[in-house]
């Protein structure tokens, strides 16, 4: 009765804490799981020396166990928070309810990949740029292993046969009194796809270039080529970026091409710009050397991938000198020098009024 009073006042003090509109949630389900699983084992643990060992009497050694079993649920406590026993399954997430632990390692991320001389403007320009973490490696050779066994393609065999048997209801049912009923054709499914690794890069405008991967699924015993395209948003072509299109050719057993695009950099002030990288005309190499076709490849998902330019020519802040100044009056006009400084930054022009 105790430990179940505790549990739901320290479950109501938690709900009442929270602010009116928020929410929290549980980011890791391991070590929730351990000490829920080990307060219901200690009711059961007390049935078991009360009833059934010891009726009515704790002996020395059930005394003993007992107590053994608080390092044993602390250290295990331990092993999930540290994901020794349930490997912890972080996603690099940047919203309201992230704690400044995940922030932090958020902001340790962005700065091993583009470098340790960002400012905090700069890293928050990067972590509200990029959102959700990039997918790994282990994620296209997940799908590439689906295709290759036919995971996907079932799939998208069922999906064609499901759309196939509605459409030939529905026009069975308006064509009852024709001798011949169209009915829908089912395509084979394609077979390689193309997909950028990520749908958005941000990158600084002093980097130089931009490394955008193209992905390859599915069967890669062919040859295949895809053609890319470069594109202005707010970012125009030579003044921000250099226009760049081309066919990325996949070589049989090739997975990925990198579409190199380079970034030029000015000494002017500027808001984040952005600009695009399509893909289109995805096409296999078959083995007599023609051209697919028969569209026996396609595009996953997007077919855009945003980049957007994060502007360097920090133009920094104007300040004085001296908070406070002393001058002496004279018998005389004269003219006192106020010092006002430019820091943290010195790119473009600026002006104050005072």
């Amino acid at each position: 009765g105790s430990a179940a009073f505790n549990l739901l006042l320290i479950i109501a003090v938690c709900i009442v804490a929270i602010p009116d509109g928020q929410i929290r949630a549980i980011k890791d389900m391991s070590v929730y799981a351990c000490t829920a699983i080990w307060s219901i084992f200690a009711y059961l643990w007390l049935i078991v020396i009360l009833v059934l060992i010891s009726p009515n009497v704790v002996e020395v050694w059930e005394g003993v166990v007992t107590f053994l079993f608080f390092p044993v649920l602390t250290f295990m406590a331990f092993a999930c928070d540290k994901g020794w026993i349930v490997k912890n399954k972080a996603k690099f997430r940047v919203h309201e309810h992230m704690t400044p632990e995940e922030l932090l390692v958020a902001e340790e991320q962005v700065r091993a990949e583009h470098g340790n001389d960002l400012s905090e403007e700069q890293v928050a320009r990067f972590l509200a740029v990029l959102g959700p973490m990039k997918k790994t490696r282990a994620h296209y050779r997940m799908g590439a292993t689906a295709n290759w066994t036919g995971g996907k393609r079932r799939k998208k065999i069922h999906e064609f046969v499901e759309k196939s048997k509605t459409l030939r209801r529905h026009l069975t049912f308006m064509n009852r009194s024709l001798k011949v009923v169209p009915i829908a054709v089912v395509q084979d499914p394609p077979i390689c796809s193309f997909e950028f690794k990520a749908e958005k890069y941000a990158v600084l405008e002093n980097a130089g270039t931009v490394s955008v991967r193209v992905m390859r699924t599915g069967d890669l015993t062919l040859p295949a080529k895809i053609w890319y395209e470069t594109s202005d948003g707010t970012a125009q072509a030579e003044s921000d970026y250099i226009h760049k299109e081309g066919w990325l050719v996949y070589e049989a057993g090739e997975n990925e091409k990198d579409v190199e695009i380079t970034v030029v950099d000015d000494d002017s002030y500027e808001l984040d710009e952005e600009f695009y990288v399509t893909l289109s005309k995805p096409q296999v190499i078959l083995p007599s050397g023609e051209q697919d076709t028969d569209s026996k490849a396609d595009i996953n998902k997007s077919a855009k991938c945003t980049i957007v330019i994060i502007d360097d020519d920090d133009p920094g802040m104007l300040t004085f000198e001296k908070e406070e100044m002393t001058v002496y009056q004279q018998a005389v006009d004269f003219e006192v020098p106020i010092s006002v400084k430019r820091k943290n930054g010195g790119g473009g022009k600026v002006f104050v009024w005072y």
